[in-house]
């Protein structure tokens, strides 16, 4: 990101969270930053297309100390722990801004908003569903899906109370105390044996509920989550085979005829990798491939 664009975004974020988004205007932004009106649109071709990049930007600084914290070398669990500290630290240093959009109700309603909700919300799920099998092995793997679900609900109700200013909490005492009870989540489940809530199909579902909308408008939405993994995959100059696998599933999609037999090739290779098993099951939907569509067992290996 060029450092003017990212100047920018910076001072929109502060204006938005002191005035509103409709109460701040372009002429406003471009001042603050010192840059003319028509500089402005250089970057950004209206103040709707810069709201949405605060969106992205706010998430990407999130994510990328979620992975810095991810390669300092620490056990799977304080890793996870000072993960979810990190996340609830971001989310009370920019509670402000998050208001202003509730408040306004200012988030757009379109088909690029709709697919970044749908990324945060898979990458959210693959995330947690990663940790969780790295923290508990496969002796999880049938009670998987209710376990991501519980503890989202659970992160959700005290991310609002950090949010709205309902309890004064400490993110690394909170994060913690999350994980302690995850622990005690998961030991009750395998005991009780009980018939698992969600199957792997519900998930996917619910991965792909960012809006209202059939199978076949998800096309575009896939196609942005593997151009968005395939960037970070060679940005950490991750597995060539990987990229490979990646670069052949974009091709394929992208194209006027693709070719399902080798799509389903494709996803066999992203099976060893937890982390994404949602966009394979995504796609295997879409594309009506059964072996993907269907149920699967997870398969708790780190790619790494």
């Amino acid at each position: 990101m060029k450092e003017k664009e990212k100047l920018i975004i910076e001072t929109a974020m502060k204006l938005f969270a002191c005035k509103g988004v409709i109460s701040t205007s372009v002429q406003e932004i471009a001042t603050e930053c010192g840059i003319s009106k028509g500089a402005f649109y250089l970057y950004f071709e209206s103040k709707e297309a810069l709201l949405l990049a605060t969106f992205h930007y706010y998430y990407d600084r999130i994510q990328s100390r979620v992975l810095e914290i991810e390669n300092e070398g620490l056990n799977e669990r304080d890793s996870f722990i000072k993960q979810m500290q990190c996340q609830f630290e971001e989310l009370a240093q920019h509670k402000e801004f998050i208001i202003m959009h509730a408040r306004e109700h200012a988030i757009p309603f379109n088909q690029d908003m709709a697919a970044f909700i749908q990324r945060m919300r898979s990458e959210g799920i693959t995330f947690y569903t990663s940790h969780v099998f790295k923290l508990y092995g496969e002796r999880i793997t049938a009670h998987v899906n209710d376990i991501v679900l519980l503890l989202q609900g659970m992160l959700n109700a005290v991310m609002e109370l950090i949010i709205f200013n309902k309890a004064q909490l400490e993110p690394a005492r909170v994060a913690a105390y999350m994980v302690n009870r995850l622990d005690h989540l998961v030991e009750g489940l395998i005991q009780s044996q009980e018939q698992p809530l969600l199957s792997n199909n519900d998930l996917s579902n619910m991965m792909c509920s960012a809006f209202p909308q059939s199978p076949k408008d998800m096309r575009p939405i896939l196609i942005q989550q593997i151009k968005h993994i395939l960037a970070k995959v060679m940005e950490q100059q991750d597995s060539t085979h990987l990229q490979v696998t990646l670069k052949i599933l974009l091709d394929e999609m992208e194209a006027d005829e693709p070719r399902t037999p080798l799509i389903e090739g494709m996803l066999h290779n992203l099976t060893a990798i937890p982390e994404l098993r949602s966009l394979q099951a995504n796609i295997g939907v879409y594309y009506e491939i059964k072996a993907f569509a269907a149920p699967v067992k997870a398969v708790a290996s780190d790619p790494n």
